[in-house]
């Protein structure tokens, strides 16, 4: 029984939805005051200052609400609410969501009508749900922006909050109110709707400024707040009394561990993981499956990627260019699909530090990141699955960056110009080594051998080297004159140099003359390189095959310009024992993770806050990943589109020429986007896709001309079938013309989920990201 303490007659209500209804139209005045008081007898007068907290409390005293499981969808627990339950912990984990009703399914607004619809009643909770979980979308979408800083995102708040407030909803209310009363609806809708408007008045109560925001965050358990370590001490140079001195300062990092929520990511891998068939992944390779998998029995283990890189904050061209360089640490799992392997949000940052810092060596720097990875590594995390509970262990199966990245963190110099043994992999000397064209496995390093480099102790000798306490120590030699005159070179990321050699064939392949014949042959060798190591499988003949080109290469390298092998030259003579123990290379290589530091990089610019630098991008990127698991997204198909236009099908250009490939349920009116990103793949109408392979492994490419989106969750492509005329080896591409086969395709069952482009030089030509025989069912390891 509840019993309303602001009516002068002391109104009685049996249920809980009764009295809240009662009480949020009734007494608008109080809740705008907040001055609630719950009128359960039991408790009697106790006063709430928050609508949320106030329906929570009211709605755990209705003989409804008890032994009812509420599942919070997309975190994996159950709750079962009852009278011995500490129901404050259930609505501080729920309040922000739903408020206190269970989180709903990204589709749930599209068929609330047909599932909290009956009898004509109308389902106000249902109403309150969907409109949080708008909020919460709509909040999500601006921490989600890298261009928009904490206060821009409270003046867009504050405007949204003014607009609702300015008066429009309430004369709408009005109106409607006015109809319904000389209409036959019932008490109840009536109250119902007034309720919903209510809602939508208030939608961001409890969210209003960014330290609300956070705190419910934390209260909701998403939030990982990053957590401040030590790394020792450093003299930095102040001005005391007109002087310079000497300041000890402490040196902070930021370390952001792996907890529950992470779960949430972890659950949509089960049906995502593929063991047989072509190498894919890293757990179809040697290495996992002979010296990872086999030390956790039967035990469901997933392999972890991590990677650590420096990257610039500040503007390259300016005066504060190299002052607030970061060292950041990130992990993803490392088995993911392709398609989602791409996704800047899969890519999670774990450490966070001053560049410079890392010279007090890194035992301390990557302390708390190895001590997290024991832990996933022994304990593991449990998971709820479709199987039930089951228990997920996580092993490191791989440190990677660029070559100097990846040396530092692994304890190897850092020099490739004057240390004797850079090499991580082997320990072959640098004369040697620019000479050499094929590994030696003898002269592979083991354990034993890495061992003796401790004991030894000189880096010199070993090219294993261990940090200084004396920091003076630690540093490189000087950069000399001759260092920064004598390349003349193109500088160039991992993923722009990628493409630069892809398409160079067609950029310069028209002014080759046939005196250069020799020093294009080596390009095209490179060419052939690319194609396998940046294949999505691999296949057991790839790997002697890919060994027989290094060895041309170089060889004709050192042919052609009479100069010794580089460096780099020297780790890809490792690439095809690696492409044995690891499989496809493209997913462990560095242009995805450099991309992800550009986040960073735009966060830093945005802010003019440059104390504790790594504190604030850290908190900016959880917010970020926070919000991504109170919307329980985890690996879904991301659609990133601008402009959408309805037209109906029979008026889409060429529709005469393709209308017997639609299907007759496709007919109608159609949503079309002139340019569609999935995962990071850009679509746009004259793009090239890979529809199929031919009996004789020729591709069947396509040219994009309709892209339609009948939801924000799938999409169709309309595609001219390009004929091909030939393979022209001098550019290494497909000569094509437009042909007059039309096909209607889900972008989902694409062969190949990237497209490419169209160039044209005097004919059409077709250069693809990898050799497209790599998709052909007949081979087999």
């Amino acid at each position: 029984m509840f019993v309303c303490s602001g009516c002068k007659r002391k109104k009685q209500f049996e249920g809980s939805e009764a009295f809240l209804a009662h009480f949020v139209v009734v007494h608008k005045d109080l809740v705008a005051d907040s001055n609630m008081f719950c009128g359960y007898l039991s408790c009697f007068g106790r006063k709430f200052s928050k609508l949320n907290s106030f329906r929570a409390h009211v709605r755990k005293h209705d003989k409804n609400v008890i032994n009812q499981s509420v599942e919070f969808s997309g975190s994996g627990f159950n709750y079962t609410s009852n009278v011995d339950l500490d129901f404050q912990q259930l609505h501080y984990a729920q309040e922000m969501l739903s408020r206190n009703v269970p989180v709903i399914e990204a589709n749930f607004v599209n068929d609330v009508g047909d599932r909290n619809v009956e009898g004509g009643n109308l389902d106000s909770a249902a109403f309150d749900s969907a409109l949080a979980q708008s909020v919460i979308g709509f909040i999500s979408s601006l921490y989600d922006s890298d261009s928009f800083t904490e206060s821009q995102i409270q003046k867009v708040i504050d405007g949204h909050m003014e607009m609702l407030k300015s008066g429009f909803l309430h004369l709408l209310k009005e109106n409607v109110l006015k109809l319904l009363a000389s209409s036959s609806a019932s008490e109840k809708d009536k109250r119902n709707i007034d309720r919903m408007f209510v809602s939508c008045e208030n939608m961001y109560e409890g969210l209003e400024t960014h330290f609300k925001r956070q705190s419910e965050i934390e209260k909701s358990g998403a939030y990982i707040k990053p957590k401040s370590f030590s790394l020792g001490t450093a003299l930095e140079d102040r001005v005391e009394n007109g002087c310079v001195v000497k300041v000890p300062v402490n040196l902070i990092g930021q370390f952001i561990e792996f907890n529950d929520e992470i779960l949430t990511y972890v659950r949509h891998l089960e049906n995502s993981i593929v063991e047989h068939g072509p190498c894919e992944n890293i757990i179809q390779g040697k290495l996992w499956k002979t010296m990872v998998k086999p030390r956790f029995g039967d035990k469901f283990v997933l392999p972890l990627s991590f990677s650590y890189d420096d990257y610039e904050t500040n503007k390259e061209l300016g005066t504060h260019t190299g002052v607030h360089n970061m060292g950041a640490g990130c992990i993803c799992i490392s088995c993911l699909p392709p398609k989602f392997r791409s996704q800047f949000e899969n890519i999670f940052l774990v450490l966070l530090i001053h560049a410079g810092d890392r010279v007090k060596g890194n035992a301390e720097t990557f302390r708390k990141v190895i001590d997290e990875l024991k832990y996933l590594e022994e304990e593991g995390i449990s998971v709820v699955t479709s199987d039930g509970n089951v228990t997920v262990y996580f092993a490191l199966a791989l440190v990677y960056g660029d070559n100097k990245g990846a040396n530092g963190v692994l304890g190897f110099v850092e020099s490739f110009s004057r240390a004797k043994h850079y090499c991580r992999i082997c320990f072959e000397n640098i004369e040697t080594i620019k000479k050499q064209v094929v590994a030696d496995p003898a002269k592979r390093r083991t354990c034993e051998t890495y061992e003796h480099d401790l004991v030894v102790d000189n880096a010199s000798l070993t090219g294993r080297k261990v940090m200084d306490p004396n920091e003076m120590r630690n540093k490189p030699p000087l950069i000399s004159h001759d260092d920064l005159t004598k390349h003349k070179r193109i500088r160039l990321n991992a993923n722009e140099f990628r493409c630069f050699l892809r398409y160079f064939g067609l950029m310069f392949g028209h002014l080759v003359k046939d005196e250069d014949k020799d020093v294009w042959n080596l390009y095209l060798i490179a060419r052939q390189i690319q194609v396998i190591v940046t294949a999505p499988k691999v296949f057991s003949f790839d790997i002697p095959v890919l060994r027989q080109l290094i060895m041309e290469h170089h060889t004709e390298y050192m042919r052609l310009f009479e100069k010794d092998l580089k460096p780099k030259f020297h780790f890809i003579v490792h690439e095809p024992e690696i492409l044995e123990l690891l499989g496809p290379l493209d997913p462990i290589s560095t242009y995805r993770s450099e991309a992800k530091y550009k986040e960073g990089s735009d966060v830093a610019q945005k802010s003019y806050n440059r104390i504790n630098l790594p504190f604030t991008i850290a908190k900016r990127h959880q917010l970020k990943l926070a919000f991504r698991f109170l919307s329980g997204r985890g690996l879904v198909p991301k659609f990133e589109y601008t402009a959408l236009h309805c037209v109906p099908v029979q008026s889409v250009k060429n529709y005469d020429k393709f209308s017997h490939v639609i299907p007759a349920d496709r007919q109608g009116v159609w949503n079309c986007v002139n340019k569609l990103k999935v995962n990071g793949a850009q679509y746009y109408l004259g793009a090239v896709v890979l529809l199929s392979l031919r009996p004789d492994n020729l591709p069947v490419f396509g040219s994009i001309c309709v892209i339609s989106l009948p939801d924000d969750s799938l999409a169709f492509l309309v595609v001219q079938e390009l004929e091909i005329i030939r393979f022209d080896r001098h550019v290494h591409a497909y000569e094509v013309k437009m042909g007059n086969q039309w096909h209607f395709i889900e972008i989902d069952t694409l062969l190949h989920f990237w497209p490419t482009h169209v160039r044209f030089i005097n004919v059409h030509y077709v250069s693809y990201r990898c050799s497209v025989s790599t998709f052909a069912k007949s081979r087999v390891i």
